[in-house]
């Protein structure tokens, strides 16, 4: 692909050189797990790599998949869970995630947690 393929917009100019914004195209026809399946796989590379960089690792074999799995997303970033180096298990999760129908559950800060113990507090108080 040469330069007249690349998308130039002023917000977009300090991109790296590999990055053409039409290899994310697919995304278009992406449904919510379908995004949270390509965030999963994210996960799993962002999560090895920090295991990388510590003295105890957790799964040094993989180290070598997440690379491959990395060099594999930058040149086509919608991966397909069913080909390599997606189809490994160290994937598996990403695959069997499916929240369809499943409701929403949010986040609980320390503070809201706290919150809702005193208000817990508070009405066993009331009820004494």
């Amino acid at each position: 692909m040469g330069d007249a393929s690349r998308t130039k917009r002023p917000l977009l100019k300090d991109l790296p050189q590999w990055f053409f914004l039409e290899k994310y195209k697919r995304t278009e026809g992406l449904d919510a797990l379908g995004w949270e399946r390509q965030i999963c796989v994210r996960r799993v590379c962002s999560s090895q790599l920090y295991d990388m960089r510590g003295s105890e690792r957790i799964f040094p074999e993989r180290d070598g998949l997440v690379q491959q799995a990395l060099a594999s997303l930058r040149e086509n970033p919608i991966c397909d869970l069913s080909r390599s180096p997606f189809d490994h298990q160290a994937f598996s999760f990403c695959r069997a995630v499916d929240f369809r129908g499943a409701r929403a559950v949010r986040s609980m800060t320390l503070g809201a947690v706290y919150h809702r113990l005193q208000g817990s507090r508070k009405a066993v108080a009331r009820a004494d």
